[in-house]
């Protein structure tokens, strides 16, 4: 005799084995109570929560001779899928409109050995919409006697129309107690043991889903030496890390150490898979977090909880990529090497030009304006050359900021190219700066119909994160624009720059326009 699976074996026969969904056991009891049954049901919920076992044991409720369905015959053909009456579609084989035509043939016979004729459809969203169309015609006037019942992992791909013809169940995910308490049930009839630590990995492994739980148990027992499960068994059946390891990884992430990225290249040279590594952290952070009232990390919970928003975006990332464990090395480590540029300290030149001094125009009635010279044309080319830019060049200039400011802007403007690899050749394009407590992306006026784009929400929160997790300082305000002007529009005109150095024709002009335009005067 071939081995059965633990999922197969151990599967439910009647709706008070039925481990959690409580509100879908009480449904379908009260239905079958009161004779109330629909003849139509949609089973929604994630996988490996119970919706095939659910609509078989609903076939039995429906079609049992007896009170006890291991005494009625009917019942134990369908549990074997013997019964006749009973049939079992697979969607995603059986897509197209001529396999539901056949169906919906075989709907106009009368049952032949049971009391209802039961079609259970398998992931019902695969089905075309041809398909959708002739199962329509018959959901809309149903024969008497027949029950369908379709199940989904993708309730938001099932029409509309077909929704309203039916009830609809949703399957939730077990909670771990469930799990834990079903897979102890299971080792202990097969003559097993497992110990806490690897029945507390199991459960969060599965996710909620009992049949993932089952058949991680399934392989366990499999690779194991004995009739006793360990932790060890699990985390090399995984190829995971266990908690030191992870608390040592993670510790080096948060310092902002190469090692950190030496060890991700060498679990990866070692064939671990790198989106059951991210999905451990992730969890593991999300305990320590969340669920733990103190985590075992010297940093912050705000800090942490960046950590852990970057490698639930990594993993998004690397679903996109190629090659998953190189790409994940090259963030990792540009996201380690940008803090440690930020930390080092910077130079200043000798050399470079210091900023002239401010001097303050205030609102005061204007002086007579200065004529022009009229001395001889050379005077105006003899003038000597100002390194500075002109007022008017300077109000339409990008802000000066600190060369921190500029490190942090350009690391984030790469860390962020890479992750919207659909944006990444506006923000190659694009200057990123910090100005009086906003952070401004001004873009090429080539790219200016993005602008709208990267004012939403998710952009504006991961731009500002990222730059307050890599700078000192702290940013709250958000500015896309591809108009330099902008930026200004927040401040007062109240203030203006004058250059110190000898006065010119041309110079004494521009003041004097200035001068008239904000009807200003000049202190001395």
């Amino acid at each position: 005799m071939t081995y059965q699976t633990l999922y197969r074996k151990y599967r439910s026969n009647d709706l008070s084995e039925l481990v959690g969904q409580s509100h879908i056991i009480q449904t379908l009891n009260n239905a079958l109570a009161h004779d109330r049954l629909c003849h139509a049901y949609i089973f929604s919920g994630p996988r490996g929560t119970g919706k095939t076992s659910t609509a078989r044991i609903l076939a039995k409720m429906v079609n049992k001779t007896t009170d006890n369905v291991n005494d009625c015959q009917i019942c134990q053909k369908i549990a074997k899928g013997l019964c006749v009456d009973v049939i079992e579609i697979d969607a995603a084989s059986h897509t197209g409109v001529d396999h539901m035509r056949q169906l919906t043939e075989q709907v106009q016979f009368l049952p032949v050995e049971a009391k209802y004729k039961v079609f259970i459809i398998d992931e019902v969203h695969m089905l075309s919409t041809g398909a959708f169309n002739a199962l329509l015609k018959t959901l809309e006037e149903p024969p008497k006697n027949v029950l369908f019942i379709l199940a989904t992992t993708e309730l938001n791909k099932i029409p509309a129309t077909i929704q309203s013809r039916s009830q609809t169940l949703h399957f939730r995910l077990l909670d771990a107690d469930q799990i834990k308490s079903h897979v102890s049930t299971v080792c202990e009839k097969e003559s097993f043991s497992i110990e806490p630590a690897a029945l507390n990995r199991l459960v969060q492994v599965a996710n909620g889903g009992m049949r993932d739980a089952l058949s991680l148990l399934d392989q366990l027992m499999s690779i194991s030496s004995s009739t006793h499960i360990s932790l060890s068994d699990i985390t090399e059946l995984l190829g995971s890390l266990d908690e030191s390891e992870m608390l040592n990884f993670l510790s080096q992430c948060f310092d902002f150490q190469p090692q950190a990225y030496h060890l991700l290249k060498d679990y990866m040279d070692q064939g671990m898979d790198v989106f059951q590594l991210y999905d451990d952290l992730v969890s593991y952070l999300h305990r320590e977090l969340l669920v733990n009232d103190s985590h075992s990390f010297s940093i912050s919970n705000a800090q942490l909880s960046i950590w852990l928003h970057w490698f639930c975006d990594q993993i998004t990332y690397l679903k996109n990529t190629p090659t998953p464990g190189i790409a994940a090395q090259v963030a990792l480590y540009s996201k380690i090497h940008a803090k440690a540029v930020i930390q080092e300290p910077v130079i200043i030149s000798p050399v470079s030009n210091p900023r002239p001094e401010r001097t303050v125009v205030q609102k005061e009635p204007p002086p007579q304006p200065i004529p022009e010279s009229k001395s001889s044309p050379q005077s105006e080319s003899e003038a000597p050359i100002n390194s500075e830019k002109s007022p008017v060049q300077s109000s339409v200039s990008l802000p000066k900021q600190s060369s921190d400011s500029k490190a942090v802007c350009a690391r984030v403007l790469a860390t962020l190219a890479n992750e919207f690899q659909v944006l990444k050749p506006v923000l190659s394009k694009a200057t990123l700066l910090e100005n009086d407590n906003t952070l401004c992306l001004v873009l090429e006026e080539t790219y200016q119909f993005f602008q709208k784009k990267l004012n939403e929400e998710k952009f504006k929160v991961r731009f500002l994160e990222l730059y307050n997790d890599l700078s000192t300082q702290t940013v709250s305000k958000w500015l896309v624009t591809s108009d330099v002007n902008q930026i200004y529009q927040t401040e007062k005109v109240n203030e203006i720059e004058v250059s110190n150095s000898p006065s010119t024709s041309i110079q004494s002009k521009t003041i004097n326009q200035i001068i008239e335009m904000f009807e200003a005067q000049v202190i001395k």
